[in-house]
């Protein structure tokens, strides 16, 4: 018990202080705890994971689906190459050099048109064909979409595909993690799965790479434009909040870090003048520093 001479007070940032002495300390990949959004930084090594297929051919990138998906049905290798003869012939006749720049020039990468409006009329599959052949298309790492453009896509079971397709152990290894976390109901941990995988492919980043304020930017963004996962339309909800204590959990963030997204501050600590100025008080008395109601 404290002694009288030595009051404790008991205010939100004392809590957070303990609770942090209290957790586990663990090693870190990151070497700062301080917290602004920004996109990852383009990384020295560039996820490929099988090779350089920015301007493969249309032909090379089906044989690569075909090694990528292997061990699949040959009648879903059949609707995945279909899709991607689809998406890809279309994309050819477009301007650019790259995929990246064909995709652009198509006009898939803004907030306006779904690469589902290529769809032959009366042809049941091509919707679906050409939802998968995206997925597979982004998780090869032969396009990068914006995040509007990747959330214009039902890309409904993309965190396997891109899991898959990756094939970077420790991407594995988080998502075995959540799929036996005992904190996060099912539908939490595919929000979980989904929000960093969609934070890494419109990155162009590995998991390895998604700092804290990568995942930050990627949660108000998606805030932003109301592309929030579950509340699509709402731009008050912010996205990634049981992503981002998943990730802490895991390890991943810096030690230090706030353990939710929920204790962020954005623009950092405020003084006591700004979290006055929240309250619109106007009283020259009150708003001062010495003032006791801000004793504790």
């Amino acid at each position: 018990m404290p002694s009288p001479s030595a009051p404790t007070a008991y205010t939100a940032r004392n809590r957070r202080l303990n609770r942090i002495e209290r957790e586990e300390i663990r090693p870190t990949r990151f070497a700062s705890a301080v917290v602004k959004a920004a996109p990852a930084p383009v990384p020295a090594v560039v996820p490929s994971p099988f090779g350089d297929l920015s301007n493969a051919g249309v032909g090379d990138l089906c044989a690569v689906v075909t090694e990528a998906l292997a061990g699949t049905t040959r009648s879903t290798l059949a609707k995945r190459r279909a899709g991607v003869r689809m998406l890809f012939g279309h994309l050819e006749e477009q301007a650019g050099v790259t995929w990246q720049e064909r995709w652009v020039a198509a006009g898939f990468d803004g907030d306006a048109r779904s690469i589902t409006s290529l769809a032959r009329p009366g042809v049941r599959m091509d919707r679906s064909n050409l939802t998968a052949a995206a997925a597979v298309a982004f998780g090869l790492r032969a396009i990068r979409p914006s995040l509007p453009g990747l959330r214009a896509i039902k890309l409904a079971a993309y965190p396997e595909t891109f899991r898959r397709l990756a094939q970077d152990p420790y991407l594995d290894a988080f998502f075995a993690a959540v799929e036996r976390s005992p904190a996060l109901t099912v539908v939490h941990r595919r929000r979980v799965l989904f929000d960093v995988v969609c934070a890494l492919t419109t990155q162009g980043i590995a998991l390895a790479d998604l700092t804290p304020p990568a995942l930050l930017h990627y949660a108000l963004e998606s805030k932003r434009r109301g592309l929030t996962v579950g509340v699509t339309g709402n731009t008050t909800r912010f996205a990634a909040l049981a992503a981002w204590e998943a990730l802490h959990g895991f390890g991943h963030f810096p030690v230090g870090s706030p353990a939710t997204l929920r204790t962020y501050i954005y623009e950092g600590q405020l003084t006591i003048e700004q979290l006055v100025d929240r309250y619109g008080v106007r009283h020259r008395g009150v708003r001062q520093r010495d003032c006791p109601i801000f004793c504790v």
